[in-house]
């Protein structure tokens, strides 16, 4: 394939470079990010049952109007203001109750008093972020390891990686690549002992750039064991890279060559 020019300089392509490799390239990267999707949609919806079903037994149905159960934290880089997650929650809530949703029309037919929906159709119409921050500003870490123990973790690990799977989705929702992107937001190294139940990489395979695509992966594979989807996730993974070995690099995606190898992603007896 011949370099193009821009402006003054003249951008060589890679050797052996060929359009034919670059729709390939398009083709995996575009795959990837809808299995991606369909995996993080398995664990959004799980989590919002989860949310819903241990806070509604512990504080009422009602429980995302009560500002007593959370903490305002910080927002982000900026220090001076603070996330009322119970705000927003309102706030999305009123946007979304003009919308056409069966359950919301019927709640506000029904009833005029509370204003707001019970949680358990509350959740429905609230955003992976929303649910990450419900989660990460629980005043009762109780309650914070209720629900990461569903999906086999600890609550400091457990946070991290909503927070990293609600930025990858956001990327899905946008269309973006994945296969060799340097993602922004890392999740945390999980120091796996084995208490928690679930598979893990080894010692030596959890030791890989934690900024790549591959690492997240993991971090999905983890979270779809307690779902009893792990083996759909990684079979399906399994046949995609075998599909575009010819034309993918494993290094950019953070990916050892020695992947399937790994507990986490064997299949599973």
């Amino acid at each position: 394939m011949r370099p193009f020019r821009r402006g003054n300089d003249t951008e060589q392509y890679s050797q052996n470079t060929s359009f034919e490799k670059v729709i390939r390239l398009y083709e995996f990267d575009r795959r990837l990010r809808i299995l991606v999707w369909e995996a993080i949609e398995i664990i959004e919806n799980a989590l919002r049952c989860q949310i819903a079903y241990i806070l509604s037994h512990r504080y009422g149905s009602h429980w995302h109007t009560k500002p007593e159960i959370f903490s305002k934290l910080p927002n982000g880089k900026n220090k001076s203001k603070t996330v009322d997650i119970v705000s927003d929650i309102a706030k999305q809530l009123n946007t979304k109750m003009a919308c056409s949703e069966d359950y919301i029309s019927a709640y506000k037919k029904k009833y005029s008093s509370p204003k707001l929906p019970p949680s358990w159709a509350a959740v429905n119409v609230l955003t992976f972020t929303n649910l990450s921050m419900i989660c990460k500003c629980l005043r009762d870490e109780e309650d914070q390891q209720r629900i990461a123990s569903v999906f086999l973790l600890d609550t400091e690990v457990f946070l991290s990686w909503l927070h990293s799977l609600s930025y990858l989705r956001n990327l899905c929702a946008h269309h973006m690549r994945l296969w060799d992107r340097r993602l922004s937001i890392q999740g945390m190294e999980y120091k796996h002992d084995g208490s928690g139940g679930g598979l893990w990489l080894s010692p030596a395979g959890a030791k890989v750039n934690k900024w790549a695509i591959y690492y997240h992966l993991c971090i999905l594979n983890y979270f779809l064991q307690s779902l009893d989807r792990a083996e759909w996730f990684s079979a399906q993974f399994a046949s995609l890279v075998d599909e575009y070995k010819s034309v993918i690099r494993f290094g950019k995606m953070g990916m050892p060559k020695n992947w399937g190898e790994e507990a986490l992603w064997k299949k599973r007896n």
